[in-house]
């Protein structure tokens, strides 16, 4: 497994797109009581540098402030679209039910289906198309860097 992952493409390593080479994307999420990081996640996702973006935000039945920081976002970014979940229907699981709800408001070329507390810096889609262009991929997968927060409150990665 080491030596495959030795191989694999480092995305810095790949170029950001530029506009006329950047097909639509839609970034999906399923969120279900993370209000705690939801804030923070959902600002990167806000501030990244592409074009062509749609964001999908599905609240999987919250029961905390989860809905109001979504609708509170998407009040101030026409980028950004919240489905909201009261019920799951009998036959699902959560999280596989909420993504196929985002899926079917979505209306890009590509998907990128991530978790709501994931940060994202401003050019990872950009960098992300390149990658996939470049290697004639139809599905990409990221491994990401992981960091914690410390009991002083600082981030370790």
């Amino acid at each position: 497994m080491a030596i495959g992952a030795a191989r694999l493409p480092w995305l810095d390593d790949s170029p950001p797109a530029q506009n006329e080479h950047c097909p639509s994307v839609s970034v999906l999420f399923a969120a279900r009581d993370e209000e705690q990081k939801l804030p923070e996640a959902l600002n990167t996702l806000l501030m990244l540098d592409y074009p062509k973006l749609e964001i999908v935000a599905v609240d999987d039945r919250s029961s905390d402030e989860t809905d109001g920081i979504l609708d509170d976002a998407a009040k101030r970014d026409p980028r950004l679209k919240v489905v909201h979940i009261e019920k799951l229907p009998e036959g699902w699981l959560g999280k596989p039910h909420a993504l196929q709800q985002g899926y079917e408001v979505s209306n890009s070329e590509w998907l990128l289906f991530t978790d709501a507390d994931v940060q994202f810096l401003p050019d990872t889609i950009r960098r992300a198309i390149t990658l996939a262009r470049a290697k004639q991929l139809d599905h990409l997968t990221l491994m990401c860097e992981v960091c914690r927060c410390t009991a002083s409150g600082k981030k370790r990665c």
